[in-house]
């Protein structure tokens, strides 16, 4: 039996993001005072949201007295500015998913913020 609906995540599944995730965590670090983490410690961070992005770098900076709200408006404004100047799709993503079409309705599911 054929799936009729096959939904993926977005972030870590079909692309990688982790650059430009870095980018504005890094410059919301700056905005804060805070010094700038390598893009492989960001990777790590990366799961369970924004928020949890957020949060987790300011603790790994010390900034965890930070207001979290005026934070993750940062962290927001620098992302929104340039979401995807480095973000990429996994390799094979595009042929795996023109593929998959054709047998079934395909979605994508993600807790990135829509506006």
């Amino acid at each position: 039996m054929r799936p009729a609906l096959m939904i993926f995540d977005l972030d870590g599944t079909l692309i990688d993001s982790a650059a430009d995730l870095a980018h504005a965590v890094n410059a919301m670090l700056g905005e804060l005072g805070g010094e700038r983490l390598p893009e492989s410690d960001v990777r790590a961070m990366i799961g369970d949201g924004m928020a949890k992005l957020v949060a987790r770098a300011l603790a790994a900076r010390g900034c965890d007295q930070t207001d979290p709200a005026a934070a993750q408006r940062s962290f927001l404004r620098h992302y929104e500015s340039e979401p995807v100047r480095a973000t990429v799709a996994y390799p094979g993503v595009r042929q795996a998913l023109e593929l998959l079409r054709r047998h079934a309705t395909l979605a994508v599911c993600t807790n990135k913020p829509a506006q």
